[in-house]
């Protein structure tokens, strides 16, 4: 597990890393606050999911594929 979650960290945190942009605002996302679609594999900040979503809804949605469920964030320690 441990070589699981440097390799991913390695992953996000190359040059390539930094050309991702929010869908939302399509401002840079840092690793900190990244949420993925698990489905069609966007990027948002968390901050941007929670805005989209609300209070009225108790669960995740994705913008892009609206598959509810589908969202997701890199648990790296």
């Amino acid at each position: 597990m441990g070589q699981y979650l440097s390799g991913l960290k390695n992953k996000y945190d190359n040059e390539n890393f930094k050309n991702n942009a929010c869908f939302i605002c399509k401002k840079n996302v840092e690793l900190e606050e990244l949420i993925t679609c698990v489905r069609c594999n966007i990027k948002l900040h968390d901050k941007c999911e929670e805005s989209i979503r609300g209070d009225k809804q108790s669960f995740c949605r994705c913008p892009a594929c609206d598959r509810i469920g589908s969202l997701g964030f890199k648990n790296i320690l």
